[in-house]
């Protein structure tokens, strides 16, 4: 069970000699286990399982093992490029 998109969008940095790029997943997936001493929880989705870390804001003792949800993972990447001195 479970689907996967994923997105990046690049662009070019307004005024430098650089990008800027995000990466987003978004996932179906299943819970596998949480843990709530260590703050993880595991997710199966279409391709691995994967653990991650859980913010306070996330309202996992809601959540069981079997139990599918929604999820949105997003990094971004800033790359500036400079000429070295001859």
């Amino acid at each position: 069970m479970g689907k996967r998109v994923d997105t990046e969008v690049y662009a070019p940095a307004s005024g430098s000699e650089g990008f800027g790029a995000v990466h987003e997943v978004e996932v179906i997936a299943t819970v596998q286990s949480i843990n709530q001493k260590k703050k993880t929880i595991t997710l199966r989705g279409p391709w691995h399982t994967e653990t991650f870390d859980l913010s306070s804001d996330i309202a996992a003792y809601k959540l069981k093992a079997g139990d599918t949800v929604h999820a949105v993972m997003i990094s971004a990447t800033a790359v500036e490029l400079t000429p070295t001195a001859k």
